[in-house]
C-alpha cells in the first residue's frame, strides 16, 4: 500500500539522537488526495505537536505515495511507530 516509510524511520531516529528519547508510537493527522498525493500531516495533539519532531514527521507523511482511488479526499488518523 505505502512505497516507503523510510523517512519517517529517521525522524524517529533523529528525534532519538537529538533528546535521547524514542517516542513509542505518535499518531499522524493526513489527509490523502484522489492522485494519492498526502496534501496535508501533521502530529494533532500533545506534548510533540509544534516541534521539529513533528515537522520532520509531517514532511516525511506527505512524501509517501498513496495508490490513486476514485471519490473525495480521505482524512486519516494514522498511528506511526518504530
Amino acid at each position: 500500500m505505502i512505497k516507503s516509510n523510510k523517512g519517517v524511520k529517521s525522524c524517529f531516529v533523529q528525534q532519538r539522537n537529538e533528546t535521547g528519547d524514542l517516542p513509542r508510537g505518535v499518531k499522524v493527522k493526513l489527509t490523502i488526495q484522489p492522485t494519492g498525493k498526502v496534501s496535508s500531516a501533521g502530529i494533532p495533539s500533545g506534548d510533540l505537536q509544534g516541534s521539529t519532531f513533528d515537522s520532520c514527521l509531517s514532511g516525511a507523511v506527505r512524501s509517501i505515495q498513496f495508490p490513486p482511488f476514485d471519490g473525495d479526499p480521505v482524512t486519516v488518523t494514522y498511528p506511526f511507530s518504530i
